[in-house]
């Protein structure tokens, strides 16, 4: 199980967000009054006991379940159960076990059972609640947390074969969780070293082990839940009553390494490693946001049997972010999407291979993309059974009624392709353009260096002298020399007009 969403389990109660000093005293009943507004935000019908006594509240083992749709089963979670102890000065110490546990089950209709459990083992795990009855914010910290999973029951997974564990460093954080007609949760932490193993034998005699680690985790997010509660199968439902979510994250970096092996020989690795990767993401009614960045991302790739040789490259920034309009509606939404990679090389070894006598150049490779678009979304995709039932009824899901392409660079092996244009298109036309809207504006593209490249194709032997002439004749029917900018650069201005043409540099193509 991912060690994030662990410590997202094991500290659900009590390691939420911004920490806020104590402004009168807090009760243990308080507290757990708290955490049980905040349970109850997720549909699952929370049980447990309760025992009161003179210094505080225990609360037993907390089981949660859900009813999957269609009667396919149901999803059941319990997690160990923790004491609220009150303190002279009026907070609440929130103890766990030393050993606390996490089981989920799913009983699937006609197909079985399946289960796992957690079990996580704290070092001097010390959570603190304090503030005011409605609004309590916890500060948590532990020197280290250590993480095993047991009781593996999955179709066609052999669990004495299978281990899975992690080790989390350093952890602290602070947390609020004000309940009114919403429950608002804000949450920060800090993490040191932490990783993550996996190996899995199965009965053929092949072998999975994977190690993950990552340095300087620094996370925050902000929820905002409905009291009323949620349902995980039509969030678009609880996004009305006004569920949104936002959150980002950073690591100092992170590396990942996998081997498969079959009878101890040899099948696949792979190793990815980033001195940098940082997350944002954003989810309302109207749109989800996602974006990434990694710096001197490392990666590479063995398969004797299948490949020859290793593949492996780097590259020095990679940045990637999306905007995309989720709710169904009648008027225009946004929609964007955004890649620039820089830096990509790949190993002398490779290029070796292709390009001995290095006729090509190995300069470092680079892609851009800054696309903006409008459309109409017919459906919630975040109710996810209607969202199904249209898919299977095979009912389109919107509309693209306008995109402009800002920026395009692709540049490598000496040459570059740039490119800008915008258009309209008209949905109550899909004969024009044989079951595509009709277009209607202009794309501007430059190559730079084509030529030149080709003939180097041609020189190492990569690409016959005949496919050389038939992709510069190709080119020369919709592009064409531009001398002011320069030797070897290729214009071309494509042009899609209101009746239907599709025009090069102003000759008709269509």
């Amino acid at each position: 199980m991912n060690l994030l969403a662990r410590l997202s389990c094991t500290a659900a109660m009590a390691s939420f967000a911004l920490g806020q000093p104590a402004f009168a005293d807090v009760s243990a009943d308080d507290v757990w009054t708290n955490i049980k507004a905040y349970l109850d935000t997720f549909g699952g019908k929370p049980e447990t006991t309760i025992e009161r006594s003179s210094n505080g509240v225990s609360v037993g083992p907390i089981t949660m379940s859900w009813d999957l749709p269609e009667d396919a089963g149901t999803f059941t979670l319990t997690q160990s159960g923790f004491d609220l102890v009150q303190n002279d000065d009026g907070t609440v110490d929130v103890q766990y076990p030393a050993t606390q546990s996490v089981t989920m089950r799913a009983e699937i209709t006609d197909e079985g059972t399946y289960a796992g459990t957690v079990d996580v083992t704290s070092t001097n795990l010390n959570i603190s609640a304090s503030g005011l009855p409605g609004e309590i914010s916890y500060a948590y910290s532990a020197d280290q947390l250590d993480f095993a999973v047991r009781d593996v029951e999955f179709e066609d997974v052999q669990s004495e074969g299978l281990t899975i564990g992690g080790t989390a460093r350093d952890l602290s954080g602070t947390a609020s969780i004000a309940a009114s007609s919403l429950v608002t949760v804000n949450g920060q932490m800090q993490l040191g070293a932490n990783e993550f193993n996996a190996d899995y034998t199965d009965t053929a005699g092949a072998r999975s082990v994977f190690s993950g680690t990552a340095q300087g985790l620094t996370a925050s997010h902000e929820m905002l839940l409905p009291r009323s509660g949620i349902s995980f199968f039509n969030l678009a439902d609880a996004m009305e009553r006004g569920l949104r979510f936002s959150g980002e994250s950073s690591l100092d970096g992170y590396r990942s390494e996998q081997t498969i092996t079959l009878d101890g020989a040899p099948v696949s690795h792979q190793l990815s490693e980033s001195d940098t990767y940082d997350t944002s993401f954003s989810l309302n009614r109207e749109r989800l946001q996602v974006a990434a960045l990694m710096e001197n991302t490392r990666f590479s790739f063995s398969a004797p049997d299948a490949i020859p040789f290793p593949i492996s490259a780097i590259i020095a920034r990679n940045t990637a972010s999306a905007t995309l309009p989720i709710s169904a509606g009648e008027t225009l939404q946004d929609a964007a999407l955004s890649l620039d990679m820089t830096g990509l090389e790949i190993p002398e070894q490779l290029w070796g291979m292709v390009d001995p006598t290095r006729e090509i150049p190995r300069d470092p490779m680079a892609l851009s993309l800054a696309l903006n678009a409008k459309v109409k979304s017919f459906w919630d995709w975040f109710d996810f059974a209607d969202v199904a039932a249209r898919g299977e009824a095979g009912e389109l899901p919107g509309e693209l009624h306008a995109v402009t392409l800002e920026n395009f660079r692709l540049k490598a092996a000496g040459a570059e392709l740039t490119g800008m244009g915008e258009a309209s298109f008209d949905n109550s036309d899909t004969t024009t353009y044989a079951g595509f809207p009709k277009p209607t504006g202009v794309l501007d593209l430059t190559l730079r260096g084509g030529n030149t490249l080709l003939d180097r194709l041609v020189k190492i032997g990569i690409l016959p002298e005949q496919q050389a002439m038939a992709a510069r004749m190709m080119v020369g029917m919709v592009a064409k020399p531009d001398d002011s900018a320069g030797e070897d650069v290729l214009n071309s201005h494509l042009e899609f007009t209101e009746d239907g043409e599709l025009l090069a540099n102003g000759m008709r193509m269509r």
